[in-house]
């Protein structure tokens, strides 16, 4: 339902508020959509909003937001609350039309993990969940397709590639290369200036490791990563990370938080001393170790799922057999 509400504030200057109320839940994602950020005539980049509020589901479904509430103080004026570990909401200076801002939050979602490997994707499932319709969700998908982060099987629905140890070993290498040498000019261009703000990043990590919330600690990590990254001064060097994490991310979400931690926090102590030494090569060296050990667990459970796979396809050839 779209409602259109016009009013005059004082002085007599008219201002149009577009209120966007999906109060319908779907029955995939048990979610509401609000858009609730007013736009003023006179100020087109008015920042708007998109609030989820979110109900329960499953594990495995995909929603595209957080939970974010909204409630009403006794002085009637909007107070935003957000649920910590769930996916961030889609709070942006764009219009939600617009499949720019579309593609950049399902990299986003897919760069932390939040897609599972093999999952199905449809064109109506996101426009629900955006609150948009097919056409810009369509633009953003096909750049990722063609970004190789998702898959378009004919005749199928869109999905995220399966995790196989050939797509490991394909993007494991790059990601050493290109993240060690991101981490090397980060050190050069900011040296010890980075190191207490990757040290809070790393506390907040560790805050999560007792309760397992494995959706705030991949976003901490992603957070942590592109904190570094994002410093080196070679653009063109981060385009190419994200595009590998956009790849590689799915296969985050397969394993547990606690099993990743072990190592994390460790190498992120290392990180952060090659920061504070302002030693380029140790601070490199232990990012390269940092995804080197987050990949053994993920790969142990990649030979464990084919395992299993075969065994299944044995039993039943000897079934068919008889």
């Amino acid at each position: 339902m779209q409602v259109l509400i016009s009013r005059r504030k004082a002085g007599g200057s008219r201002i149009r508020t577009y209120w966007l109320a999906r109060l319908k839940a779907h029955s995939h994602f048990g979610a509401r959509i609000c858009l609730v950020q007013p736009l003023e005539e006179d100020d087109r980049h008015s920042e708007s909003a998109l609030y989820m509020h979110e109900a329960a589901k499953p594990a495995a479904e995909f929603t595209p937001s957080n939970c974010t509430a909204l409630k009403k103080q006794s002085t009637g004026t909007n107070h935003m609350t957000t649920k910590t570990g769930q996916m961030p909401s889609f709070a942006g200076r764009r219009p939600i039309l617009d499949n720019e801002f579309i593609y950049n939050e399902l990299k986003q979602l897919l760069m932390i993990g939040e897609f599972l490997p093999g999952q199905k994707i449809t064109l109506p499932m996101l426009a629900d969940a955006f609150g948009t319709s097919q056409m810009p969700i369509r633009e953003a998908t096909n750049r990722l397709i063609a970004a190789r982060a998702i898959e378009a099987p004919p005749r199928r629905s869109l999905c995220i590639p399966e995790a196989t140890t050939e797509r490991m070993d394909s993007l494991l290498p790059l990601r050493l290369l290109l993240e060690g040498e991101a981490t090397r000019l980060a050190v050069i261009a900011k040296g010890a200036e980075l190191a207490q703000e990757l040290a809070a990043i790393t506390e907040e990590m560790d805050s999560k490791v007792p309760s397992e919330d494995i959706k705030a600690y991949l976003r901490l990590n992603q957070k942590f990563h592109f904190h570094v990254y994002q410093t080196c001064g070679n653009p063109e060097l981060v385009d190419m990370i994200e595009l590998l994490w956009m790849r590689y991310g799915p296969m985050l979400n397969i394993v547990r938080s606690g099993v990743l931690s072990k190592s994390g926090h460790k190498r992120h102590l290392e990180i952060i001393k090659g920061f504070q030494d302002q030693d380029p090569e140790a601070a490199a060296t232990a990012m390269r170790a940092d995804i080197q050990d987050a990949a053994v667990p993920i790969r142990e459970v990649i030979e464990s799922k084919l395992r299993e796979q075969e065994t299944v396809a044995e039993g039943r050839k000897a079934v068919r057999a008889r």
